[in-house]
């Protein structure tokens, strides 16, 4: 007998450790990418979580569960896109739907894995402020980023803002 990795929830297709593996991967990197700030950081990312879920649907197992989180960030993103229609810069305005577009996509894939590897998603917050932290601080001391990594005198991590990296931080020590 074989272990296929794959998981069946109801006769049906769950997740598979590469799937779950993918997940992790992006949602770890996204932190290092400035916080996805810039366009073109939640561009690629969109773009591998977009890839993500049409594997799911060529798997025939995408699910997607209605609930208010879901509405939510279903609603941000769309009313960003829309705003193209009356700002003075449509293009630009695109451009800002496109910023907020990771967290719908980010939020429809994990969707496809269950509750306790949803968990173990977030429990790389805390491992991923600690890296944070050490590269930071040892980064600051560069001049080249010394003004990315260090504003004020204060380690702004990789979010270039020290009041965000400290935000992100404590929500690490609250998951611990």
């Amino acid at each position: 007998m074989t272990n296929t990795n794959i998981h069946r929830h109801h006769g049906k297709l769950n997740t598979d450790e590469s799937f779950l593996l993918i997940i992790r991967i992006i949602f770890d990197l996204s932190f290092f990418m400035i916080g996805l700030y810039y366009e073109l950081a939640a561009a690629i990312v969109s773009s591998a979580l977009l890839v993500l879920l049409l594997w799911r649907i060529r798997q025939d197992s995408l699910t997607i569960h209605i609930n208010d989180a879901l509405l939510a960030v279903s609603g941000v993103s769309i009313f960003y896109f829309l705003s193209a229609l009356w700002a003075v810069d449509s293009g630009i305005a695109l451009w800002g739907g496109v910023k907020y577009l990771p967290l719908l996509l980010f939020g429809l894939c994990v969707m496809q894995v269950s509750a306790g590897e949803r968990q173990k998603i977030l429990m790389d917050i805390p491992w991923i402020g600690g890296a944070m932290t050490v590269l930071s601080f040892i980064l600051q001391y560069i001049p080249l980023f010394q003004s990315a990594f260090s504003v004020s005198g204060r380690l702004a991590g990789f979010f270039q803002y020290p009041n965000t990296f400290a935000c992100f931080l404590l929500l690490g020590f609250i998951l611990l």
